[in-house]
């Protein structure tokens, strides 16, 4: 058998300064897996000796990313096997082709010349944010050597931070779809005002959001203080207080007793052949991810988990309603893949959650039923009289018995 060796390089006036450098066209025979084992070393005239520059072979522009590595690792085979390679060199030398692989995600981008998805309230990252904090002193004891003492306090975690970024943005979005509702005179509650959100629903926002947080898995998100965010959710608010307003057969809300009683044909169409099938796609394109990703199991859990707890026990009463509000925020819990489209999702049904809570308030899905169950509760003075009333009276004075 031909025993394969080393061909010296032709040009032996570029190889006097390193004897150990052999010419690369000849029959390595090392596997390809040895080969793609040596560690990489960076060398100052590492364009000299393949006699081009590697930034220029590198077709970083044209979004392939295999072909980019397939050219980063033609160029390491040109370098002898008998040269010396360290470890730490490895990310250097091979840095200018792998420039995409250790480029951040498109939903944690901080280049400010991203407007779509620049982020208002500071740089989005991983770090915690800390006080640091030092002192000078004569004392011997001291952490240092001239006598003085440092540390830090954190002040707040990456998560925590990014989930208060996501109340302020949240925030400022249902102000501004209250003020533009009362400063155009659409459809609303009259009674319903600042104070009323802030002394009777404040608590009970900031525990939506907390598990939209969480379940969303925004956590692990780039953070929301950005247009990405902002945008999609004011113009689905603003569009459904239009439509809510100016056309009148869309104004109707989901309760027993209006479906079965009071529904147009147009409601019925825009459900059936709107809402309906635009839910399915959209829970369609998540379950199709989540198998593709082997977390179809967990979701499914999550699903179930959902509809036991938020559905289940309303969907038998006559005063169940269905607010939009409510059913928004139901389905931006499952939009919860860190892509494009999962957040466009996310986003879109947070604006409804949002146009139903800045418009007409977080009312219960419980209705009247919730209402008079805490009156007589708490054994309040104007539910005195009605001691003896029940919630079938109720139903049956408000209407909604037509399903009993």
């Amino acid at each position: 058998m031909m025993e394969m060796t080393d061909i010296p390089d032709r040009n032996n006036s570029n190889n006097d300064s390193n004897n150990n450098t052999t010419n690369h066209n000849h029959s390595d025979p090392r596997t390809p897996t040895e080969t793609e084992n040596i560690e990489d070393h960076h060398h100052n005239n590492f364009g000299d000796h393949v006699g081009m520059n590697p930034f220029e072979m590198d077709d970083d522009d044209d979004q392939e990313e295999e072909d980019d590595e397939e050219e980063g690792r033609s160029l390491l085979l040109q370098f002898g096997r008998d040269h010396n390679y360290t470890n730490s060199d490895r990310s250097s030398r091979l840095g200018p082709f792998r420039r995409k692989r250790n480029r951040p995600d498109s939903s944690n981008n901080n280049n400010n010349n991203n407007l779509w998805q620049r982020h208002w309230m500071g740089k989005d990252s991983d770090e915690p944010w800390m006080m640091l904090w030092s002192h000078h002193g004569n004392n011997d004891d001291s952490d240092n050597d001239d006598g003085g003492s440092s540390g830090s306090i954190l002040i707040l975690d990456a998560t925590t931070l990014k989930f208060f970024k996501f109340v302020l943005t949240a925030t400022g979005c249902l102000l501004v779809v209250h003020a533009y509702v009362w400063t155009v005179h659409d459809k609303r509650d009259v009674s319903y005002g600042i104070n009323e959100m802030i002394l009777y629903d404040s608590n009970l926002i900031v525990l939506d959001w907390t598990v939209l947080f969480v379940m969303g898995r925004m956590y692990q998100q780039a953070a929301v203080d950005t247009l990405e965010f902002v945008l999609p959710v004011l113009i689905s608010a603003i569009l459904q207080s239009v439509l809510a307003t100016h056309v009148s057969s869309l104004q109707h809300s989901v309760t027993p007793a209006e479906v079965a009683c009071e529904w147009t044909w147009q409601m019925w169409v825009l459900v059936l052949l709107g809402v309906i099938p635009l839910i399915l796609l959209i829970g369609g394109a998540h379950v199709w991810t989540a198998y593709r990703r082997g977390t179809a199991i967990q979701k499914a859990i999550e699903l179930m988990a959902t509809f036991v707890v938020f559905l289940a026990p309303y969907m038998g009463s006559a005063f169940f309603h269905l607010h939009h509000w409510y059913y928004g925020w139901l389905v931006a819990l499952h939009c919860n893949v860190d892509t494009w489209w999962s957040r466009l999702c996310r986003n879109v049904f947070f604006g409804v959650y949002v146009n139903g809570v800045a418009i007409f308030g977080r009312d219960p899905v419980m209705t009247c039923a919730l209402s008079f169950y805490q009156s007589q509760n708490q054994d309040c003075v104007y539910i005195a009289e009605y001691v003896n009333y029940t919630l079938p009276q109720l139903a049956h004075d408000s209407g909604m018995d037509v399903i009993a």
